[in-house]
């Protein structure tokens, strides 16, 4: 056990659980070796054990707080249980995640700022995590990829988006909180994807409550054990799913002819019984080749 596995021990019952890390006049927020805040109420330590952890522990840098009228109703809202519903008729979320904490917040909401299409409200949640609150329009979609790469340019740092669906504000909250469920699913299964649509992410937060001996089951069903150490065929087959399942683009994607692709699929076809080029049996193994990827 490390120092601060020791500390978070001995001051268990000063620990602040499940609330955002904002500034609090009552919560000492101190930060540990990964950075990751830690609040301890003030009220259940003594004056040398504030100094103590505070000598120990470094002092936690807050995210921005909401500073406009706009940003201050939607953290109530979805944060601290407000009845007071944020004004509007729809809205979309745009969940962001960042690998790793960044310093300057404000060039951040420039480059966001630079590529959006009206009218937004920033939320940070933590150090790695925050929320983009926009109303839906008819205006152009944001460049979501670009976002990401200005990002990764500027900061040095991975940032993964879920794009929400449009929802009326009055059910928003309940919607905010099923797509975070989905994102934190996706980004723990699939880390390198940059852009996760709703849809696309809620397979992933179904596999999360799946009990591993009904994945394995349902996996040895259809995929053989030799299948599944063929890594280049299912590389394939995910790359066919992926370009929707256009021959011609999978090819293309894969750099290969078009031919060999076919043969490829007819293949696998053949050693699955699973004819993928039928929708109904290809979102099934879709499926199924998340599930192995899960393992």
């Amino acid at each position: 056990m490390n120092m601060y596995q020791t500390l978070k021990h001995h001051f268990a019952d000063a620990i602040v659980n499940n609330l955002p890390a904002h500034p609090h006049p009552d919560i000492l927020w101190l930060q540990d070796e990964h950075k990751e805040p830690i609040g301890f109420w003030k009220s259940k330590l003594t004056e040398k054990e504030q100094a103590l952890l505070t000598m120990l522990l470094e002092k936690h840098q807050h995210t921005p707080q909401p500073s406009s009228n706009v940003e201050k109703r939607w953290m109530s809202w979805l944060f601290q249980e407000s009845p007071n519903v944020p004004q509007g008729k729809t809205v979309r979320f745009i969940h962001f995640h960042l690998d790793r904490s960044i310093d300057d917040y404000e060039s951040f909401q420039e480059v966001w700022a630079s590529i959006a299409t009206n009218e937004t409200a920033i939320l940070w949640i933590d150090q790695h995590n925050g929320l983009i609150v926009t109303e839906e329009t008819e205006e152009e979609t944001p460049d979501y990829i670009g976002f990401v790469e200005a990002i990764a340019s500027d900061f040095y740092i991975d940032l993964s988006l879920l794009i929400g669906s449009n929802v009326e504000v009055e059910l928003s909250k309940s919607q905010f909180h099923w797509e975070r469920s989905c994102f934190q699913a996706a980004i723990a299964a699939n880390p390198s994807k940059q852009v996760f649509h709703e849809h696309e992410a809620i397979p992933y937060f179904l596999l999360d409550h799946l009990p591993f001996e009904q994945k394995q089951y349902v996996i040895n069903q259809i995929i053989t054990a030799e299948i599944a150490e063929d890594h280049e065929l299912l590389k394939t087959v995910s790359v066919y799913f992926q370009q929707n399942l256009n021959i011609s683009a999978a090819a293309k994607a894969l750099f290969m002819h078009r031919n060999s692709l076919q043969y490829r699929i007819d293949k696998f076809v053949e050693r699955t019984g699973v004819d993928i080029k039928q929708f109904p049996q290809a979102a099934i193994m879709y499926f199924l080749l998340l599930l192995i990827e899960r393992k």
